[in-house]
């Protein structure tokens, strides 16, 4: 990790049919060794959505010109965060996969139980009888 400085940092939006999303635009500038890098990553998982409040709240938390502190990779300096770990929204598509995955494996193991059932059913109702 090394300090680095907030370049800029606003709430920018963008429109994609007809809505209105917003994301924290927020640049940083640091050294490793020497070199200068800079990056627009504040975390894993960032996002953009149509409620401006988290990404107001983002951009108060790192105003233009304060210092940070930067987390970056040391054989790949130019990958950084300032915020390390996910952020909990990349852990909804991981989360929803899981569930449909328990949800399958739920239905798998009860549908024998319910053919089963069914079979004994039919097996048990009474059946019409035949004229001779």
């Amino acid at each position: 990790q090394v300090q680095g400085v907030i370049e800029q940092s606003q709430v920018a939006e963008s429109k994609t049919k007809g809505k209105t999303n917003y994301y924290a635009d927020i640049r940083y500038r640091y050294d490793v060794e020497g070199t200068a890098h800079s990056s627009g990553r504040v975390a894993f998982g960032s996002y953009q959505s149509t409620d401006r409040t988290p990404h107001e709240a983002l951009v108060a938390r790192y105003p233009a010109g304060s210092p940070v502190t930067v987390y970056y990779q040391p054989d790949a300096p130019e990958s950084a965060v300032l915020e390390p770990g996910a952020a909990g929204q990349a852990w909804m598509m991981p989360g929803f996969g899981v569930a449909f995955i328990l949800a399958g494996i739920g239905v798998a193991a009860l549908l024998p139980r319910f053919a089963r059932k069914s079979s004994s059913i039919a097996d048990a109702s009474p059946q019409p009888e035949q004229a001779t």
